[in-house]
């Protein structure tokens, strides 16, 4: 190219710069496009109504009595419960049976081996005697369950381990049937 013919291309164009690559027009958002985040703005203002009034239902209008804390009075026995049949999450079970008559749980463990064929009461002499009969009383093991044994460094009055013979136990079978 010579030389006028280049000053002629700059004056034909001015703001064009030689070479350049040409930009396409802008494209306007599709009526689909638009429409899309319309739809999504009002499903969210929706979502949002829906919680407020969840919230302001629950706050004003909901009536009743707080759940009740399973309270244990202080002179309540300790009980350290031990699975001694291997069964998972019996030990819990039995737990909140305890803990619904009021006495106070301290420890739930497994027993040094799972070979316990009858649930056992192991009473550590540290509380009144009538307590510890009517503990096994509401758990269902009989007398013959319960054992005297003093031990020193156990932090509660009342070792339950319980036996493969758990099912049979009338404590057991109140919470079955109340499922």
């Amino acid at each position: 190219m010579n030389k006028r013919t280049s000053m002629y291309r700059r004056n034909l164009y001015p703001n064009r710069t030689i070479g350049a690559a040409r930009k396409s027009p802008a494209k306007g958002k599709t009526n689909w496009q638009k429409k899309g985040k319309l739809i999504f703005v009002w499903f969210l203002i929706v979502v949002n109504v829906v919680i407020l009034y969840s919230f302001l239902h629950n706050q004003i209008f909901s009536v009743g009595t707080p759940p009740t804390r399973n309270e244990v009075a202080p002179d309540a026995l300790s009980v350290r419960i031990q699975n001694g049949c291997g069964v998972k999450g019996v030990g819990n079970t039995f737990a909140e049976i305890l803990r619904k008559e009021h006495y106070r749980i301290v420890q739930v463990e497994n027993a040094e081996d799972f070979s316990y064929e009858r649930s056992v009461v192991i009473d550590h002499d540290k509380a009144d005697r009538n307590k510890v009969e009517k503990m096994t009383s509401v758990l269902g093991v009989s007398k013959d369950q319960l054992y005297h044994i003093e031990q020193q460094g156990v932090d509660a009055d009342v070792t339950f381990v319980i036996g493969k013979d758990y099912p049979n136990l009338k404590s057991y079978k109140r919470t079955r049937n109340q499922q």
